[in-house]
């Protein structure tokens, strides 16, 4: 996960990747790969979130087999 839309900012300078990030750094950044409302339902009941490119090749047996594949959102 990064902090701007790669997209847009394509200078990698500018880009920050998370590896590990919590619930409420999400909510505050606007981080908006995913609706704030099941962000902080998954905060509430405890249940981390693996947010990875499903586009990229593999991504389903690369989040299966690598816990470091993609961004953890968690509690910290």
């Amino acid at each position: 996960m990064y902090d701007v839309d790669p997209d847009t900012y394509t200078d990698s300078k500018k880009q920050k990747v998370y590896k590990t990030i919590s619930y409420q750094e999400v909510i505050d950044k606007k981080l908006t790969f995913m609706d704030a409302t099941a962000i902080t339902l998954a905060e509430e009941h405890n249940l981390p979130i693996r947010a990875f490119n499903l586009f990229a090749k593999d991504a389903f047996k690369q989040a299966l087999e690598n816990p470091e594949f993609g961004t953890l959102i968690k509690k910290v």
